[in-house]
């Protein structure tokens, strides 16, 4: 076997950097428009753009290229253009890929195409959406290759845990794990993976995270592909920011973002981090600056409404909302995010922002501004959205004077946030209280009335299947109702 057979081979378990140094010995300019294709889409892969574009682009010029060849080239300057946020640029070398993959009748190369091109679709239009997803399932299916089927299922995890439909997320990436067991496959575990830890890190599951995390980083590694070890590196920051280690998410940040394009998206997600662990840290100023830049990305709509850019303004709005004469800035970004949550039917962010807005109302109502109704609880819950909704009831209390009953919710959500060591949330509370009532630690009533009892079991059975918040939630119960001595 030559050496570009050998590598289209390695190409095909997902070994990126093991391929690229098969053909390092090989002059570019002796090899032929499939073999350079190769190259560059495994260029593309490493994370080297530059050269991924200039050997696609060099292949395309010519018109004796076959279908099957110009659609492979077309699809890597896809890649080069998602790489640089170009994400109408990316739309039409995919659609010039799939309408070459068509001729050439090639369903594995016509697969990807579509695969991709689904990943760009916008979620608030239903109908284009389930036509693609239906179209694909169709080509998937046809074309029987386990690394597409992998890559469906893995997409389509990503696009539910998006809309914040966690459960049917992990389902696909277990369907996708089962197929890799058979047809293993480097990259896409790696992909598999970083998945599990994104959901692990919504559910606030800090030792599957830590898990997930590591195995991501492991298998990207080996791969040698870009992305997946940028993903491990930014989601591994937002796993260190979650438990309180803020320099060393810092540094998994930073090595992410030095892996980005200033303006693609992937920058600008990881600077949305990087506005979080800015903010936890009390740099306001600085974590507002970030947040403005990502805000300033937005101005195509096809950008604006993002899962990215969407949740980026969410995070704006919580740091204006902290800084002196910024609350109308605030509510503003509020209204953007609620707006497009509820467009494209990402409800774990619609509860959030609903939440945040329930707490700036009960700072506003000193200024003249009335209550609003009481919180509701989220439909999704996570434990991070549950101390949310602890943290608004116990801001609404507080701003009625109702404080021995706020100082409940004050403990519930503390407890919560240390049970799943969440230690911006716990600062969060702290602060929201101190900012109220001038100290961060209420002196809490010896006895419970029966009501407040039923509300912590109420709150128990949101976490049935965390054993962690069962058990601190449990000896809270008994603790505080006098059932020992």
């Amino acid at each position: 076997m030559d050496a570009v057979a050998e590598a289209r081979e390695i190409v095909r378990q997902g070994r990126f950097a093991e391929a690229s140094r098969r053909l390092e010995s090989l002059s570019t300019a002796r090899l032929g428009a499939s073999a350079a294709l190769l190259k560059a889409a495994i260029c593309a892969a490493i994370g080297d753009c530059d050269q991924a574009e200039s050997l696609a682009v060099q292949v395309l010029r010519s018109k004796l290229l076959s279908d099957l060849d110009r659609s492979a080239g077309e699809f890597t300057l896809s890649r080069v253009a998602a790489a640089s946020g170009d994400r109408r640029k990316e739309i039409d070398h995919l659609q010039r890929s799939l309408t070459s993959a068509e001729r050439s009748g090639d369903l594995e190369r016509v697969g990807w195409a579509q695969l991709r091109l689904l990943t760009l679709v916008d979620p608030a239009n239903a109908d284009v959406c389930a036509s693609s997803m239906s179209r694909l399932r169709r080509t998937v299916s046809c074309a029987g290759d386990p690394s597409l089927t992998t890559a469906l299922h893995l997409v389509a995890a990503d696009l539910e845990g998006m809309r914040g439909l966690l459960a049917k997320s992990q389902r696909h990436v277990v369907l996708a794990q089962s197929i890799l067991n058979r047809y293993p496959n480097v990259w896409l575990s790696g992909w598999a993976e970083n998945t599990l830890l994104a959901l692990s890190l919504v559910q606030c599951d800090v030792p599957a995270a830590v898990e997930h995390g590591n195995a991501a980083l492991a298998l990207g590694l080996e791969s040698g592909a870009a992305a997946v070890i940028r993903h491990s590196y930014a989601n591994l920051g937002r796993l260190r920011y979650t438990t309180g280690d803020f320099p060393l998410a810092l540094n998994y940040l930073r090595q992410a973002f030095e892996m980005t394009q200033e303006n693609g998206e992937a920058a600008y997600a990881i600077m949305d981090s990087m506005a979080r662990v800015s903010m936890a840290q009390g740099q306001l100023s600085e974590a507002e600056k970030l947040t403005a830049w990502v805000a300033g990305g937005g101005r195509d709509p096809i950008w604006t409404g993002g899962y990215i850019y969407r949740h980026s303004l969410l995070t704006r709005a919580e740091i204006l909302g902290r800084l002196a004469g910024r609350e109308a800035e605030a509510r503003e970004c509020l209204s953007k995010v609620l707006e497009y949550a509820q467009r494209c039917g990402d409800t774990l962010l619609q509860d959030s922002a609903l939440l945040l807005a329930e707490e700036t109302r009960q700072v506003d109502t000193r200024e003249g501004h009335p209550l609003s109704v009481s919180p509701r609880p989220t439909r999704h819950p996570t434990p991070d959205s549950a101390i949310a909704y602890e943290r608004a009831l116990m801001c609404r209390l507080l701003t009625s004077g109702e404080d021995q009953a706020a100082s409940r919710h004050f403990e519930r959500a503390i407890r919560l946030a240390r049970a799943v060591s969440n230690r911006p949330a716990e600062g969060d509370v702290e602060r929201s209280w101190g900012e109220r009532r001038g100290e961060a630690r209420p002196e809490l009533p010896a006895f419970r009335a029966q009501s407040a009892a039923l509300q912590d079991f109420a709150s128990l059975l949101m976490h049935a299947g965390r054993p962690e918040l069962l058990a601190t939630g449990l000896i809270a119960i008994i603790q505080t109702t006098d059932c020992i001595t």
